[in-house]
């Protein structure tokens, strides 16, 4: 049984407050807006937009670790690197990930391989 700043609390009254702090969790997660992802030849990108109330909570003084953005509701797979902050929109996190951790990559890039290879087999045959 867990004990409040102003005495004791019984087993109900924690299910109740972790409900309540469940439930403002899910509504908060509602109003996370996360973008497509879009790329360059090194990295996938997302931003994701913040709700105010959310947004408050986003430190200024640092990028923030996977453990801090994931405690802020943002929910994406692993491998996402908070990397830039956007001083004129600090409730948009920029997100980048490095290319080779995407399965769909690595077989284009393997097939474009291979058909480079069978283009200089063609040319300069063994």
């Amino acid at each position: 049984m867990a004990r409040g700043l102003f005495g004791r609390i019984d087993q109900w009254d924690e299910t109740r407050i972790l409900w309540q702090s469940y439930k403002v969790s899910i509504m908060s997660h509602k109003q996370i807006y996360y973008s497509d992802k879009y790329d360059d030849d090194k990295y996938e990108y997302r931003h994701v937009m913040l709700p105010k109330d959310i947004a408050k909570r986003v430190p200024k003084t640092h990028l923030m670790s996977e453990t801090e953005w994931r405690n802020l509701g943002v929910q994406q797979s692993q491998g996402w690197v908070h990397y830039m902050i956007h001083q004129p929109e600090p409730h948009i996190l920029l997100f980048r990930r490095p290319l080779v951790n995407q399965p769909k990559v690595i077989r284009e890039r393997i097939a474009g391989s291979l058909e480079d290879q069978s283009c200089l087999s063609q040319i300069n045959p063994k």
